[in-house]
């Protein structure tokens, strides 16, 4: 019997909750979580965002079938900035402000390298951050993406799934 993998769920990131957003879950439409946990790894994320908020995010998984998926949270609008993982490269942090910016931290299982990308989305005034604003970061092996979405197909929250891998020290 195979015991499936500690996994850890953390807050979803988001403002401004309206009664009508549409919670989503990569870990269970795409993973078959909690009967199985069928994603391999990430192999890219695209963000979409402007000066003031990220608007959406697509995420591609690479099922341990070797099939990829392709999954949309939010809005294709605005700039987009895209990050590729190569195979052996976790994505270990996520941070920012609720939904309002995001950036990444991966790691190179294969050479030690660590990249960060980000953040993307608001820019700050000094001294004039928004009321909404709550900076969040995260740590672990992410694994797969949770969070909300209006009606209107806006991105209003997002969250994370990690394990906590076995990763060799790099010194």
């Amino acid at each position: 019997m195979t015991l499936l993998p500690e996994i850890t769920a953390t807050q979803t990131h988001s403002y401004d909750r309206e009664e009508n957003d549409k919670p989503f879950d990569d870990l269970v439409h795409i993973g078959g979580w909690p009967a199985k946990q069928s994603i391999k790894r990430i192999t890219s994320i695209v963000v979409h965002f402007d000066s003031s908020r990220v608007n959406g995010i697509e995420i591609s998984y690479e099922l341990s079938s070797g099939m990829g998926i392709l999954t949309k949270h939010g809005r294709s609008t605005g700039e987009s900035a895209r990050v590729d993982f190569e195979e052996g490269t976790l994505l270990v942090s996520a941070f920012g402000s609720s939904i309002s910016q995001i950036g990444f931290m991966t790691f190179n299982t294969r050479g030690g390298a660590i990249q960060i990308y980000g953040p993307f989305g608001w820019k700050p005034r000094p001294g004039e951050p928004p009321s909404y604003v709550i900076p969040y970061g995260t740590f672990g092996n992410i694994i797969a993406f949770n969070g909300t979405e209006n009606d209107k197909g806006e991105l209003k929250g997002i969250g994370f799934y990690k394990t906590d891998p076995q990763v060799p020290a790099y010194v």
